[in-house]
């Protein structure tokens, strides 16, 4: 059995769900044992950031990893919303990764699996749902995205600050805005690879995390524009 899992795609609620199935498989349970009452045994240990999971956090992940199963045959590491992971981060997680303890299950839940690097791909089993299509771009829609992409990566700092005055209206505006960008920037990927472009859509998926936490979404974007 491969060790380090990834679960990717579809929507929340169905890559949980099909975390807990795992889980439930390969410590033999049956569903009549409430999840709350998985969650809080000493051989399970999930971890749900709000915000991003620093290279402390990884720390904290991979001491729990190398504790021993106090009764279950395995212990399970399960880590939800695993794209808030930095890159720094991600790179500090490779090695117990790619060689993790017999007795540990690590499993990571993302959105998408481009939100993580290459390299943590490689070391884990990939489990990807059926992506969630909840995002339709029209062609002048495209064509003005496309546009604003272009001078967010390469304008000068005037027109990172307007594109976010243009985006940041209000925290429902940003969070559009920043999904048709996104699935324009995607399909641009597909065409030719963009090292720049690529770290764009990593910031993206960061800092749609402080739209979450209520930050002023103009800020926000100026922020994320301003990073690239």
């Amino acid at each position: 059995m491969i060790q380090a899992k990834i679960i990717a795609g579809g929507k929340s609620e169905e890559r949980l769900s099909l975390a807990k199935d795992l889980i439930y498989k390969v410590l033999n349970l049956t569903k009549d044992k409430p999840w709350e009452t998985l969650k809080n045994h000493p051989d399970f240990f999930l971890f749900s950031p709000l915000i991003s999971l620093g290279i402390a956090e990884v720390r904290e992940i991979e001491y729990q990893i190398h504790l021993k199963p106090y009764s279950y045959p395995l212990k399970i590491v399960l880590i939800e919303n695993a794209d808030r992971l930095t890159i720094q981060a991600q790179n500090a997680f490779l090695k117990t990764l790619e060689e993790p303890p017999v007795f540990c299950l690590i499993i990571l839940i993302v959105e998408k699996k481009s939100a993580l690097l290459p390299t943590v791909l490689s070391r884990c089993q990939v489990i990807s749902l059926p992506a969630k299509v909840d995002v339709e771009l029209s062609n002048e829609e495209e064509k003005k995205m496309t546009l604003a992409l272009d001078l967010i990566l390469n304008g000068d700092v005037g027109q990172k600050f307007l594109w976010a005055e243009v985006f940041g209206k209000d925290k429902n505006s940003a969070e559009a805005s920043l999904a048709k960008i996104s699935l324009v920037g995607q399909k641009l990927l597909k065409e030719k690879p963009q090292p720049k472009l690529v770290k764009f859509l990593h910031l993206v998926i960061f800092f749609r995390r402080y739209l979450d936490a209520n930050i002023n979404p103009r800020f926000a974007l100026e922020n994320l524009f301003l990073s690239c």
